[in-house]
């Protein structure tokens, strides 16, 4: 079971109880279970609140406020829209860097299409 799997269970198990930062981390046996907490969040809409949602709640304290799922609050956006977006807010010297790099990854053509996507976008 994952570690997201194994935090998941848990939670639900423990609703509407506070559960602090230690015991999360045991549970999910990895030093990076706030980040699976973030993915049950974003990802699977769990309504895992902190201190910056809930004012009752310490830092380092969450709680599962209900079993309800909601809609994820994160667009998840393909790396090349990621990549467009980065590059469309870049400077201008920064869009050539870009333009010179992908040209040596990926050849001319990958290049191209992103200076397509850019000039369209404008």
């Amino acid at each position: 079971m994952s570690a997201r799997d194994r935090l998941r269970r848990y939670l639900e198990e423990h609703v509407g109880e506070i559960i602090d930062t230690e015991r999360l981390r045991e549970i999910a046996g990895v030093v990076t279970y706030a980040r699976r907490l973030r993915e049950l969040r974003e990802n699977e809409g769990m309504q895992i609140l902190s201190h910056r949602d809930d004012n009752s709640l310490r830092p380092g304290q969450y709680r599962l406020a209900s079993l309800e799922r909601i809609q994820p609050r994160v667009s998840r956006r393909s790396s090349g829209e990621r990549l467009l977006a980065s590059v469309r807010a870049a400077s201008r010297q920064q869009q050539l860097e870009a333009y010179a790099w992908l040209t040596r990854k990926y050849g001319p053509l990958a290049a191209d299409e992103v200076s397509k996507m850019l000039s369209q976008a404008d």
